[in-house]
C-alpha cells in the first residue's frame, strides 16, 4: 500500500512539474500561451526568455535596429 502512495506522490510531482513548465517556459524552451486571458503575463515571460537567448532577437521583435 505504501508504494502506491508513493507512485501517486511522485505522478503528482511530476504533473505539477510539467504543467509549471509549460506555463513559465525554461531556458529551452518559451513559456506557452494558455488562454488569451493570460496573455499580458506571458508576454512578459516571453520577453524575458527571448533576451535571455539573445537581446538582439527581442530587439528585431520590437523593430529596434540593432546592428
Amino acid at each position: 500500500m505504501e508504494d502506491l502512495a508513493l507512485m501517486a506522490n511522485q505522478n503528482h510531482r511530476i504533473q505539477t512539474l510539467l504543467l509549471t513548465e509549460n506555463e513559465t517556459g525554461n531556458s529551452n524552451k518559451a513559456p506557452k500561451l494558455l488562454t488569451l486571458d493570460d496573455y499580458p503575463h506571458w508576454k512578459y515571460r516571453f520577453e524575458i526568455h527571448i533576451n535571455g537567448v539573445d537581446t538582439n532577437l527581442w530587439m528585431m521583435i520590437e523593430g529596434v535596429h540593432c546592428y
